[in-house]
C-alpha cells in the first residue's frame, strides 16, 4: 500500500471521527482524480453520501462502482438510497447474486423481497440456505420470513462428521419433538431449550440442537419436528440425511503413469450423473449412445439417477438400461453430485472415465480423440474439449459462455476441429484445471488420487479441486483442441449454481492459495486461444455470406464500434460487427450462433484482413470520429465511411429546468471538453444543484472537472454484465439523457436507452445554466 493510500484514509476517518461530513466528502472527492484511489474514495464518498443523506450522490457513485468492480458491496448499499422499493429489492437481488454465500445479503434480500413477486422462488431460497443458517443471529432476522413461507413449525438440518445438527422454529413456546426416522425404526428427542427471538412479527422460539450418530448406519435418515403428539412430524430442510466420506473414495487400479498407444488399453466409461432436464439429459444420452458405433474406442455408458423427481425421466432411464444400452443406477435420495459422481467412480476402477454432464452433446468419434490427447503424454490425468460453455476452454473465449449449440451446429464446429486442429502439435494445450461438462480422467491418475472430495458441497467446482490435487503429484492437464462438446449449462442446479459455486470456492482457495493467482494468469494468457481461433476460422471459411449476415445487412460494410458492448448489439441485428477495444480488434459474429476472432494489430493485421476478405467485407463504417481516423491510418486497404445514424427527435427548449436526479452524458471522450458542457456543470456546482451527470465514457487525462463530484464515469452502453446495467437503467431516478455529439455510436447508444426506458433529451442551453428537458424518445 502507498503512503497516498494510507494518508487518504487517514484524511477520512479524521474527518468522521470528528463528525465533520463537508470535510470527509471533500476529501473523497478531491481523489476521485487519482486512479490509484478511485475505487476506495467511490466507496466513501456513497458512504458518506448515505449518512449525509444524499442520495443521488450515493447513487451516482455506487452506479460507477458497479460497472467498474465486481463486488457485492456496492449494489448492497445501492439497495439502500434507490428511491422505488422494486429498485430496492432488484439492488438487493443482485448484491446476493455475487455474493449469495454472504448471509448478509440473503437477509437483504428477504427483507427486500416484493409483496408481488413470486412467493414460491422466495420459498426455495430460504429451503435453499437453511442448512447452511447456523448462527443465531442470522436465524433472527430470517425467523419471520421462515415462518411466513415454510410454516410456524421448521428447521435446518445437516451433518457435521458423526454429528446431526439443526435448528427448529417454532411460533409458540410449545417445546418441539425431534423424530429420526431410519428405516423402521424411528427415535423421538424432546427439545428443551429454547431461544427467543424478537422480531417486529413477534416473538419466534429457536431450538438449536446436535446429536451424536456414531454407531449409526449410512440408511439414510429422515429428520423431522411435531408439536404435538397427534400431529405426523414435518421434515426439516436438508432432510433426508445420509452419512457420507470424510475423504475422497479410494479406486483400485494400476498407478503406472503411461503413455502411447501401446499404453491406452484401459476400459472406458462415459459416467453421466442425472437429476432433472428430461428433454436434455435425453438428447445428451441418445448422443453418446448413437456416437459408440462411429468410435473405435468401446465404451459402456453408465448413468447414476441421483434420486431424480422426474417419474418420466426415470422411466425413460429404466427402459433404455432394460435395453442393455446403458447401465442405471439409483442413488436411494438425492445425495448431489459429488456423492453421485464417486458412486460412477467406484463402480468403473481400473477404467478411465468421461464425466459428461447431462445437459451435453458429443458428436462423432469424440471419446477416440480424447483418449488420443490423454496419452500423448504420461502425465496428463484430465481432458477438457472444447465448448460453448465451459471455462477455459469455451469458443468465445475463456469464462465467456455462449448459448447451447444445436445438433447442427455442433456437428460442423466439431467437424472444424477436427480439420482444423488434426495435426499432433495442434490437438492440445496445456491449461491449468480441466472442467467438470465433459472431462476425461485416466485410470491411473483415478488409482493414484481417487475420486472426488465428498467435503465439498454438492457440486461445482469439485474438478477444480480434483485437478489441484493431482497437480501437486505432479500430473498435469490439457484441452484438447480436435473437440467440441456442446454443453448447456445449469439444468441440474439451476440457480443454487452460484451458491455452490462461491462455497466451494472458499474452501479450494484455502487449500490451493496459489489456484487462483495461476488461473488469472491462464485467463490473461490465454494460451487456448490459438487452437480455438483455428477452429473458428476454419468454420467460418466454409460458411455462405448468407449464413453470416443478416439479409439485410449483407451489403459487405462492417460497422466498427468503441466496445464490444455496442457491437455485440449491433451484431444481433446485422450478423457481423467489429469492436476496438482493450487495444485489440474483436470481430463478433451471431449467427448462425455466436462466435469471435480477435486481433492484435499490427502483428496480425494480414490474417484480419484475410478474415474480412472471407466475409465479403470491403468497407468499414466508423461509429466515432476517431475510430475513422485510426482506422484509415491502421487499415488503408479497406476505405472508411461513417456509419449511419439513427434518426432520433432533437432535443427542444422547454421551459422546465433539471434541478435534480441523474443525467446520462453520452458521447466520446472528446466530447467531455467542449467548453459548452465545462461551464454547463460548472454552473451546476455554483448553483448547489443536487443534479449529478453519469457519462459513459472514461474522462479524458487532467480533465477539469475530474475532482468535481458532479461527473461519475458509468459506462451503461458499453458493460458487458446486461444484469447490471437493466438494473441501474431501470431503477436510477434518470433526468434524462445528453449526446455530447452526433457520432454513430451516440445516437445508437441514445437510442439503445430510450428504447429501454423513457427518457427525456436534453439539451444545453448555450449560456450553459440550468440544463432544460427536450423531447421524449
Amino acid at each position: 500500500m502507498s503512503a497516498s493510500f494510507h494518508h487518504f484514509h487517514q484524511q477520512i476517518e479524521a474527518h468522521l471521527q470528528q463528525g465533520e461530513l463537508a470535510g470527509a466528502q471533500n476529501t473523497a472527492v478531491s481523489a476521485l482524480s487519482q486512479p490509484s484511489l478511485r475505487q476506495d474514495a467511490l466507496r466513501w464518498l456513497s458512504l458518506i453520501a448515505i449518512q449525509g443523506q444524499t442520495p443521488t450522490l450515493a447513487q451516482a457513485a455506487l452506479t460507477s462502482l458497479m460497472l467498474t468492480t465486481y463486488d457485492a458491496q456496492a449494489p448492497a448499499l445501492l439497495s439502500q438510497v434507490l428511491p422505488t422499493p422494486q429498485g430496492r429489492a432488484a439492488a438487493a437481488q443482485e448484491a446476493y447474486r455475487q455474493a449469495p454465500h454472504e448471509q448478509r445479503y440473503l437477509q437483504s434480500v428477504v427483507a427486500q423481497w416484493p409483496a408481488q413477486a413470486d412467493k414460491h422462488v422466495l420459498s426455495e431460497l430460504l429451503q435453499r440456505h437453511a442448512p447452511h443458517v447456523r448462527a443465531p443471529a442470522v436465524l433472527a432476522a430470517l425467523a419471520s420470513a421462515y415462518t411466513t413461507h415454510m410454516g410456524p413449525l421448521c428447521g435446518g438440518t445437516w451433518l457435521n462428521g458423526e454429528q446431526l445438527r439443526g435448528w427448529c422454529l417454532t411460533a409458540t413456546s410449545t417445546s418441539p419433538t425431534l423424530t429420526l426416522t431410519q428405516g423402521e425404526h424411528c427415535h423421538r428427542i424432546g427439545l428443551k431449550r429454547a431461544q427467543t427471538l424478537h422480531t417486529p412479527a413477534g416473538d419466534h422460539y429457536a431450538w438449536w440442537f446436535t446429536l451424536d450418530l456414531e454407531g449409526l448406519n449410512d440408511t439414510p435418515i429422515s429428520v423431522g419436528a411435531t408439536q404435538s403428539a397427534n400431529e405426523p412430524s414435518r421434515d426439516l430442510m436438508g432432510s433426508p440425511l445420509q452419512t457420507s466420506a470424510s475423504t475422497p473414495p479410494v479406486l483400485k487400479g494400476k498407478q503406472t503413469r503411461q503413455s502411447g498407444k501401446e499404453s491406452n488399453t484401459a476400459p472406458v466409461t462415459v459416467l453421466v450423473p442425472v437429476y432433472a432436464g428430461y428433454e436434455e439429459t435425453l438428447a445428451c444420452l441418445h448422443s453418446v449412445l448413437a456416437s459408440q458405433a462411429i468410435n473405435q474406442t468401446p465404451f459402456q455408458l453408465l448413468v447414476v439417477n441421483d434420486a431424480s423427481p422426474d417419474a418420466a425421466l426415470v422411466d425413460q432411464l429404466t427402459l433404455l438400461a432394460e435395453q442393455k444400452r446403458l447401465i442405471l443406477h439409483l442413488q436411494p435420495i438425492n445425495r448431489g453430485f459429488i456423492d453421485t459422481v464417486n458412486l460412477g467412480l467406484t463402480q468403473s476402477c481400473g477404467h478411465d472415465v468421461i464425466l459428461l454432464n447431462a445437459d451435453t452433446l458429443v458428436h462423432g468419434n469424440w471419446v477416440d480423440r480424447l483418449r488420443e490427447t490423454a496419452y500423448q503424454m504420461p502425465t496428463t490425468a484430465s481432458v477438457t474439449p472444447l465448448t460453448n460453455n465451459g471455462e477455459l476452454m469455451s469458443l468465445l473465449g475463456p469464462c465467456n459462455p455462449a448459448e447451447a449449440l444445436t445438433p447442427t451446429q455442433l456437428a460442423r464446429l466439431d467437424h472444424a476441429a477436427q480439420l482444423a486442429n488434426g495435426e499432433k502439435e495442434d490437438q492440445s494445450v496445456a491449461i491449468h484445471t480441466g472442467c467438470g461438462f465433459c472431462l476425461y480422467l485416466r485410470h491411473d491418475a483415478l488409482a493414484e488420487l481417487g475420486g472426488l472430495d465428498p467435503t465439498l458441497t454438492r457440486g461445482y467446482g469439485e474438478e477444480s479441486d480434483w485437478c489441484y490435487r493431482a497437480e501437486a503429484r505432479g500430473w498435469q492437464h490439457q484441452g484438447a483442441l480436435d473437440v467440441v462438446v456442446a454443453h448447456q449449462g445449469g439444468i441440474s442446479f439451476g440457480d443454487e449454481k452460484r451458491l455452490r459455486v462461491k462455497q466451494n470456492l472458499q474452501i479450494i482457495n484455502a487449500r490451493y492459495p496459489e489456484s487462483s493467482p495461476a488461473f488469472d494468469t491462464c485467463l490473461q494468457q490465454d494460451p487456448m486461444r490459438p487452437g480455438r481461433e483455428r477452429v473458428i476460422r476454419h468454420w467460418l471459411y466454409q460458411q455462405p455470406h448468407a449464413a453470416l449476415w443478416h439479409p439485410a445487412s449483407a451489403d459487405g460494410v462492417l460497422n466498427v464500434w468503441p466496445s464490444l458492448a455496442q457491437a455485440q448489439r449491433d451484431s444481433r441485428s446485422r450478423g457481423v460487427s467489429m469492436a476496438r477495444t482493450s487495444g485489440q480488434l474483436i470481430l463478433e459474429g451471431s449467427a448462425p450462433h455466436a462466435w469471435r476472432l480477435r486481433y492484435h494489430l499490427p502483428a496480425e493485421r494480414q490474417t484480419l484482413l484475410q478474415d474480412l476478405q472471407a466475409l465479403g467485407v470491403h468497407h468499414f463504417a466508423a461509429t466515432t470520429s476517431s475510430l475513422q481516423a485510426w482506422l484509415s491510418s491502421a487499415l488503408p486497404e479497406l476505405p472508411t465511411q461513417n456509419a449511419h445514424s439513427p434518426g432520433l427527435p432533437r432535443p427542444t427548449p422547454p421551459s422546465t429546468p433539471l434541478t435534480q436526479g441523474l443525467v446520462i452524458a453520452l458521447g466520446e471522450p472528446e466530447s467531455l471538453n467542449h467548453p459548452t458542457f465545462i461551464r454547463w456543470v460548472a454552473a451546476l456546482e455554483r448553483e448547489q444543484s443536487t443534479l449529478r451527470v453519469l457519462h459513459t465514457r472514461p474522462l479524458p487525462a487532467h480533465h477539469p472537472l475530474a475532482s468535481s463530484g458532479r461527473l461519475f464515469y458509468a459506462p451503461l452502453s458499453h458493460h458487458g454484465d446486461e444484469t447490471r446495467t437493466q438494473l441501474l437503467i431501470e431503477h436510477l431516478p434518470l433526468a434524462g439523457a445528453l449526446a455530447l455529439d452526433d457520432d454513430a455510436a451516440t445516437q445508437a447508444d441514445l437510442a439503445w436507452l430510450t428504447a429501454q426506458r423513457s427518457l427525456p433529451i436534453i439539451a444545453i442551453p448555450a449560456e450553459a445554466t440550468q440544463p432544460r428537458v427536450g423531447a421524449t424518445a
